[in-house]
């Protein structure tokens, strides 16, 4: 997969959605809703990986870049775009850099929400 950076955390967008939802709770739902869904969806490109299944890969990319971009996590977003185009090419190193970038917007996220 070819390098490219992005910010894993848009923190603009963050506040953005902060300010769009009439309270904490309900943005923090729908954050955990998207963490919720990444894994799901993490998982089952994987097991679409096994059985080379390229289309439920590419379905699935494609839904998470759209939900990774409403949230903010651009960096994920641009990797799912990435395993969206060039299923053909998606090993496993693929899906565990996108689980390794899955974790950096939890942990950027986290520190944002704590800090």
């Amino acid at each position: 997969m070819p390098e490219h950076s992005f910010p894993t955390l848009d923190l603009e967008r963050i506040n953005e959605l902060r300010t769009y939802y009439p309270s904490q709770m309900a943005f923090s739902d729908t954050m955990d809703e998207f963490l919720e869904d990444a894994d799901v969806r993490l998982a089952q490109m994987r097991r679409a990986l096994s059985t080379n299944r390229l289309e439920v890969i590419q379905e699935h990319a494609h839904a998470l870049k759209g939900s990774s971009e409403f949230v903010g996590a651009q960096q994920l977003a641009w990797f799912c775009q990435t395993i969206q185009k060039e299923a053909g090419q998606t090993d496993e190193s693929t899906i565990q850099a996108l689980e390794v970038e899955l974790q950096r917007f939890k942990n950027r996220f986290a520190h944002v929400i704590k800090g």
